[in-house]
C-alpha cells in the first residue's frame, strides 16, 4: 500500500469484505496484522490499538489505556479533568471508566447525556425508572458500572494475566 494512494486503501478493504487469507488478518486488527507482517513494535496495549487521544497530554487517559478491561480503548474512560497534573490519575480514571461501563451496560453513549444533569447517574436512575418503573437510584447506577468492570477483569483473567495497577484501581 502506498500513503496517499486511496485506490490501494480500497483494495485492502475489499480483501476484507471478500474474506481471503490476507483480509482476514487485516480485520482481525492491528496484533494479528503486525504478527503477520513480522512486525514487532506494536501500538497497541492489550491486543488493542492505541486510538487518536494522546496519553501523554492527558495524563488520566494513560491510566485507563493501562488499567482498563479494554486496553487503550479512548471509549473506556477518557479523562479530560486535571489532564497535565500526575496526582489523583489513578482515581480520575477509574471515576471515567466507571461512567463509560455504566453507559456501556445500558447501551447509552456518554455523548449523548443531555446537560444540565447534575450527574450522569441521576439522568440514568430516571431514565431506567421511566422506562422500567423500578425503583433505582443513583448510586445503582455506579454500582452497575463498578460491576460491569468488575465482571471484565473477570474475563481477561482467564485470558491474560492482570497487571498490579488492576489491584489498586479496584
Amino acid at each position: 500500500m502506498e500513503m496517499g494512494n486511496s485506490a490501494s486503501a480500497e483494495a485492502l478493504l475489499m480483501e476484507i469484505e471478500k474474506g481471503s487469507t490476507l483480509g482476514a488478518v487485516l480485520g482481525n486488527g492491528v496484533m494479528r496484522t503486525a504478527k503477520a507482517s513480522n512486525v514487532t513494535r506494536i501500538p497497541a496495549y492489550k491486543g488493542q490499538a492505541f486510538p487518536g487521544h494522546d496519553p501523554r497530554s492527558v495524563k488520566g487517559t494513560g491510566v485507563t489505556y493501562l488499567a482498563s478491561p479494554m486496553g487503550a480503548d479512548h471509549t473506556a474512560g477518557l479523562t479530560y479533568r486535571i489532564p497535565r497534573q500526575k496526582e489523583k490519575q489513578g482515581q480520575n480514571s477509574l471515576r471515567a471508566q466507571v461512567q463509560a461501563a455504566t453507559c456501556d451496560t445500558l447501551g447509552y453513549c456518554l455523548n449523548a447525556v443531555p446537560g444540565g444533569q447534575a450527574s450522569i447517574y441521576d439522568f440514568f436512575a430516571d431514565l431506567m425508572n421511566a422506562r422500567y418503573g423500578t425503583g433505582l437510584t443513583p448510586d445503582d447506577m455506579v454500582e452497575i458500572g463498578k460491576e460491569t468492570l468488575k465482571d471484565q477483569l473477570k474475563y481477561n483473567d482467564r485470558i491474560r494475566p492482570r497487571h498490579a495497577i488492576h489491584e489498586a484501581c479496584r
